[in-house]
């Protein structure tokens, strides 16, 4: 399985889906000037995808007055994926940098089945990865053991969610929840690993395995998404209940 700590569940919902909340930030940004989505315009949707890209770089640096910290770059102290069916393999990251999340964008959205779904398509242009790592294992009948470093620059990434949500009655308001989730992410554009073995003094042999991991990236991607998004849907439903429940849902989205 894929574990992540806490700490990362709720840092990475505050990245992915906190625009929606549109917030009072530190005093200097108009709350009304973010609720001006109104339900029955035709220009809805592209009014909603508009406010979350504008809200990105305010959420990049973070709002310490509402716990949110920066998530670019963001910083894990520790992953660990293993229980994939089918593949007998274990990998352990830690000191995990993570850059280019400021860049993501919704290029795509459904807001229209409010209060009752909701539906959007984030793309990150440009997404790097550094690590240190342990794993062993054999994936695609090759065996593998390693420790060291590691970098992962991948292009073009694309996050689906799709959203089932309801209302929710809480001190006679109506407030938006989230019900059930619906989490894709789509093979990256391009994707190169590069990696240091300390535990092999055979540079060929490291220098193989490194090519076999960057000319099988697809499939590998393949086999571990599924993992990754049980955790994900968990993330985001857990995130955005606890934040959407700090406004009512007709000031968020005015009829």
């Amino acid at each position: 399985m894929f574990s992540p700590s806490k700490n990362v569940v709720g840092r990475l919902a505050q990245w992915f889906l906190w625009s929606l909340l549109v917030l009072n930030v530190h005093g200097e940004v108009s709350l009304e000037k973010y609720f001006r989505c109104h339900r029955t315009d035709p220009q809805f949707n592209k009014c909603v995808i508009d406010i979350l890209n504008e809200l990105q770089p305010i959420r990049a640096d973070g709002v310490p007055d509402l716990g949110l910290e920066p998530f670019d770059p963001l910083v894990i102290a520790k992953l660990v994926m293993d229980d994939v069916e089918g593949v007998k393999f274990k990998q352990v990251l830690t000191d995990i940098t993570i850059t280019g999340l400021k860049q993501a964008k919704v290029i795509k959205g459904d807001f229209t089945k409010l209060p009752n779904s909701m539906e959007m398509t984030w793309e990150v242009p440009d997404l790097r990865v550094k690590n240190n790592y342990t794993m062993e294992g054999v994936i695609m009948g090759i065996p593998l053991k390693g420790k060291g470093q590691s970098s992962f620059n991948c292009t073009h990434i694309h996050d689906k969610v799709k959203l089932k949500t309801e209302l929710v009655k809480i001190n006679g308001e109506d407030y938006l929840q989230v019900k059930d989730v619906k989490y894709t992410i789509e093979p990256p554009k391009t994707a190169k690993l590069r990696f240091t073995n300390t535990l092999s003094k055979d540079k060929k042999l490291t220098e193989a395995t490194s090519k076999m991991f960057n000319d099988n990236w697809r499939t590998l991607f393949d086999t571990f998404k599924n993992v990754r998004n049980a955790d994900i849907e968990r993330v985001i439903q857990d995130g955005l209940n606890q934040f959407l429940g700090l406004y009512p849902y007709d000031k968020m989205f005015p009829a």
